[in-house]
């Protein structure tokens, strides 16, 4: 019965701490509940992510890295698959092999958690994202790029608020450009700035082409 209780209350530490989250910024309360959260039932994967996003914004990469591990440790999930991805190409690394090292791996998360749920918008846009940076890392490989944009192409077929992200579009533009395809980046660059006027690296990147 004790344990009944105490994941009970690690649930009730979990949801008050993401609602704390929900905020773009690191909120310190936030970070004590979830931590609390995992160590009373540490088999409770939603609280692992939540605190490995916190720690994120923290700026603590390492951090959020093993949260996201550890989440898998416990149980395979599409949401630490996707955030260890993305967390695995920021991790600071010790030289340009290790790095690249790191960009494969984030690759191969990415793709589990496409193999997890094909229909999953986020995945293929991680996925996407991965790729890119897989293609600047080793060496422009065009079947990457192609890669890459097939990725993003999935994420908007699956997904209908895939073509609502600026990021996707930016991402896309970027490639377009290197690969010298100018009127598709061009509007690239113009849909992500459309998409959201206040972020001005678009029209930046748009007024540069």
């Amino acid at each position: 019965a004790i344990d009944g209780l105490l994941e009970g209350r690690a649930y009730t530490l979990m949801l008050k701490g993401k609602a704390l989250n929900v905020s773009a910024d690191y909120n310190a309360q936030s970070e004590k509940l979830l931590s609390k959260a995992v160590k009373l039932d540490p088999e409770l994967v939603e609280a692992w992510n939540q605190l490995g996003e916190v720690y994120w914004k923290k700026g603590d990469v390492s951090a959020a890295h093993t949260c996201f591990s550890g989440a898998l440790g416990h149980c395979k999930n599409k949401s630490s698959l996707q955030n260890l991805s993305m967390v695995l190409r920021q991790l600071h690394t010790t030289s340009p092999d290790e790095h690249t090292q790191n960009v494969m791996d984030s690759v191969r998360q990415a793709k589990l958690a496409v193999q997890m749920d094909v229909r999953d918008g986020r995945s293929w846009y991680v996925l996407g994202n991965a790729y890119i940076s897989l293609f600047f890392n080793t060496g422009q490989n065009p079947k990457i790029s192609q890669q890459a944009l097939s990725a993003y192409a999935q994420a908007e077929k699956v997904d209908s608020t895939a073509s609502c992200n600026p990021d996707l579009h930016l991402n896309r533009a970027t490639l377009s450009k290197y690969e010298e395809n100018y009127m598709e980046a061009l509007e690239g660059f113009a849909r992500a700035a459309a998409l959201d006027p206040a972020w001005l690296e678009p029209q930046q990147r748009e007024q540069q082409l």
